[in-house]
């Protein structure tokens, strides 16, 4: 494979754009076409919506570079974006576009490391053995190519012709800290309460030529019952993608948001399809697979929570914290005869069978 855009240069239109989404660059060449021959390889070749995020998020540029004495030795097309944020409803068929993508980074160019993560290690080990490898597996062009290694805590994908290696890795601050990574994938972003990925793994990108870390979620709910708010890390890059797409400053960080508002709302009419169709881009009027009759059926069963969750991509609005008292305030106001000598006086009660 090569690093200059593909034969297939003509994309499919897009029928559902997102709702904030970075613009195609039609001045720079992609390789979203060389991807998508990838996905084709595979069996899965790329519907509208999976074909525009890859269009815009591998637009190359022009970079010069330098041998290690400073000078300088050529030109060479180069990843535009370091950072790729994806937030798309849940069954839209964003597992076979990272799949692709990170089958594509190993077979491109010699010497990858690509790292992927989810929720936890064991649901990245669950997705690498029962989704990623068998797609490999499947297909005559990529069968021979790779070959994996199961061994509990150093499962991986090696590409022996070159040298490349696809690893899963736990959400720890150490992610990826044995390793110098060309791509890290976070996928299942939602179930992230601090920095710990980024912080782990940006350092081990910085001397690489073509860094990208690319965060992927359906967007998810609030944990009640943890100290940081489930999605916290989320939501601050959904917050700042919005801006991006709004003021038209994206940087290097391109960004996709398919939802049906800002935020989860009264007004809004949950069961309406034409809100569907223009929320959900894996719909079959879309160019995907999903009938829009099977998600009525699913309208007419699940709890609307989760719905609103998994086909919707709304975020939840923002609880109010309200604290449940066990002593009535008033009792606490300061009294007369709450002092000794002067003195403030608290008294504490207990149980006879807790003293």
């Amino acid at each position: 494979m090569t690093t200059t855009s593909s034969s297939s240069e003509v994309s499919p239109p897009l029928l559902c754009p997102p709702r904030y989404g970075t613009p195609r660059d039609r001045g720079r060449p992609t390789l979203g076409g060389k991807v998508a021959e990838v996905m084709v390889a595979l069996g899965r070749p790329p519907t509208p919506w999976q074909r525009h995020v890859l269009d815009v998020a591998l637009e190359l540029e022009p970079v010069e570079v330098f041998d290690r004495h400073g000078v300088l030795i050529g030109t060479e097309w180069r990843l535009f974006y370091r950072e790729v944020r994806l937030w798309v409803p849940r069954q839209s068929g964003k597992t076979l576009l990272l799949a692709g993508l990170m089958t594509h980074r190993c077979n491109a160019w010699d010497d990858q490391r690509v790292m992927y993560t989810a929720q936890t290690r064991n649901h990245a080990k669950g997705k690498l053995v029962d989704e990623h490898i068998p797609l490999l597996k499947g297909s005559r062009r990529f069968r021979s190519r790779c070959r994996e290694r199961l061994s509990n805590g150093s499962e991986a994908v090696l590409w022996p012709a070159t040298g490349s290696r696809w690893f899963i890795e736990s959400t720890t601050k150490k992610a990826g800290h044995s390793h110098s990574v060309d791509l890290v994938v976070a996928d299942e972003f939602f179930a992230q309460t601090d920095d710990r990925i980024e912080s782990g793994a940006r350092p081990t990108m910085i001397t690489r030529p073509q860094p990208q870390i690319w965060f992927v979620s359906t967007f998810g709910d609030d944990d009640s019952d943890s100290d940081v708010p489930m999605g916290e890390p989320l939501w601050a890059k959904v917050d700042d993608s919005r801006e991006r797409c709004r003021t038209g400053r994206h940087g290097r960080v391109a960004s996709f948001e398919w939802s049906a508002a800002d935020e989860d709302g009264d007004d809004i009419d949950y069961g309406c399809r034409e809100m569907w169709r223009r929320t959900m881009p894996a719909l079959q009027c879309n160019g995907g697979i999903i009938s829009e009759d099977a998600v009525a059926a699913d309208f007419e069963s699940m709890p609307r929570a989760a719905f609103k969750r998994a086909y919707l991509n709304l975020r939840p609005r923002k609880r109010e914290v309200r604290v449940q008292s066990v002593i009535k305030p008033d009792t606490w106001q300061p009294d007369v005869h709450s002092t000794v000598a002067g003195r403030a006086v608290l008294a504490v009660d207990a149980s006879p069978g807790l003293a």
